[in-house]
């Protein structure tokens, strides 16, 4: 259940960095409050925090949750890129998405 959160947690605070920092291209009243905005980092560097904290002991080491979240980050970032700012699905996104799911499922199962 704890790899279960989490992934839950890292998807969270994954989709919260990604508007945080691209918020300012959709929302003009982002790009005019840098600094309002900038107060979101400070509850997704808490759920970082308790991610890093659960998949630690789950796991007992950091690589596999670096590797992890290293991949749901990109694929968070790709699926909010093409839903949100209407970036077309290339081949190579394809790919790397993929990729990404092969290394979460080795981390995983391994």
């Amino acid at each position: 259940m704890s790899i279960i959160f989490f992934i839950v947690i890292t998807v969270l605070g994954h989709v919260a960095l990604w508007f945080q920092c691209n918020g300012q291209l959709l929302y003009k009243s982002w790009a005019e409050n840098p600094m309002v905005v900038a107060l979101i980092g400070v509850p997704v560097s808490y759920a970082f925090i308790q991610a890093t904290r659960v998949g630690y002991d789950h796991f007992g080491q950091l690589w596999p949750m670096r590797i992890i979240g290293f991949s749901i980050g990109t694929a968070v970032f790709a699926v909010l890129t093409i839903v949100m700012m209407g970036e077309g699905l290339t081949l190579k996104t394809s790919i790397l998405l993929t990729l990404c799911l092969i290394i979460i499922t080795i981390q995983i199962a391994m």
